[in-house]
């Protein structure tokens, strides 16, 4: 993914072509554009999910196992691209992230599975101010996308009496 800010890239590499290394080991790296050296290389534990740069290019979420034994990669985590390790945002959430998206630079919103129901939160970069907007209980959502500024979004959801449709 290329930097909203920049000339650099977002890029998920495995150490080599086999299926296990593509499954399990791949790393998330920042790669200067210009030059194809990386930037920064995030030591992601485990299954890796979706990538994302903050609005501002500062920081990068994913959806990342919590260790290598970990059978998803339902944790969300955020690295600061000039260096450093991963911070859990949720560490002891029970619940699995299947899906997320910056609001803006400083808060990451999420889906969380929890048991046969979900939820849609958002959390400050630093773990804190963990806000749910949508309660488990009702729809069960699979996906979403913020708009630009991040104050409207769309959802893919579903009851067990309804398809899924887009909210």
């Amino acid at each position: 993914k290329w930097s909203p800010i920049g000339n650099q890239l977002l890029l998920a590499l495995a150490p080599t072509p086999l299926i296990d290394d593509e499954y399990m080991k791949r790393k998330v790296h920042v790669v200067d554009a210009d030059t194809g050296k990386s930037i920064v290389k995030f030591d992601n534990p485990g299954k890796l999910g979706p990538i994302a740069w903050s609005p501002d290019a500062k920081h990068v979420a994913m959806l990342s196992a919590a260790d290598i034994n970990d059978p998803s990669d339902g944790r969300l985590m955020v690295g600061v691209v000039r260096g450093g390790a991963l911070k859990d945002l949720l560490p002891n959430y029970e619940g699995a992230v299947s899906a997320m998206a910056w609001q803006d630079a400083d808060t990451v919103m999420f889906i969380g599975d929890e048991g046969v129901e979900t939820l849609f939160a958002k959390v400050d970069i630093d773990g804190s101010n963990r806000k749910t907007i949508v309660p488990p209980g009702g729809h069960i959502f699979m996906d979403f996308t913020l708009s630009k500024g991040g104050s409207k979004g769309t959802f893919t959801a579903q009851t067990a009496n309804h398809p899924s449709e887009v909210f």
